[in-house]
């Protein structure tokens, strides 16, 4: 079956009325969207739930990165929240990835836990100070370790998709 709803809208506002009011004016049917850490710290899980009320499916946009236990109970507390969609960074390692999934098999959660790969903001110099490697060495690194962790999906670059499709 074809995903109608290939559209994510995201929710990039710091005033939780101007999200209502947007929100008004696009169909629940046609896209799901996506709340970023600006607008879930400002008002937390009372905006996901208002929008799930009015039917829209929600990729909540946290890139968890912490120590394994720690994103293991923030997955729970998100997946809790009946999200569609959430996301860790990958950088923080196999222990760590594989602790946000088995926090979705715990939780018996049907939602997509996907792992986000190098920021699209770095370029191979800041990879370099960060890593140690380039961008290209660093994205196939964190490939890895999503791969061996089992993630659903993954966050990169346009440009990263044929080295994230290889193999």
């Amino acid at each position: 079956m074809i995903d109608s709803k290939k559209i994510i809208v995201a929710l990039d506002y710091n005033n939780d009325k101007d999200v209502l009011k947007f929100i008004d004016n696009i169909d629940p049917n046609l896209c799901r969207l996506k709340i970023g850490k600006e607008l879930f710290t400002k008002y937390g899980p009372k905006t996901i739930l208002e929008l799930h009320d009015k039917g829209f499916e929600i990729f909540l946009d946290l890139k968890f990165h912490d120590i394994p236990t720690t994103v293991y109970k923030a997955c729970i507390s998100a997946l809790s929240l009946n999200v569609w969609m959430l996301n860790i960074h990958l950088s923080g390692g196999f222990d760590m990835a594989r602790a946000a999934m088995n926090a979705k098999k715990d939780c018996q959660s049907n939602s997509i836990l996907i792992g986000v790969t190098v920021l699209t903001s770095l370029t191979d110099d800041d990879c370099i100070k960060i890593y140690g490697h380039k961008r290209l060495d660093q994205l196939k690194r964190l490939k890895d370790i999503g791969i061996d962790a089992n993630v659903d999906g993954f966050v990169c670059s346009p440009y990263d998709i044929a080295i994230l499709r290889a193999d």
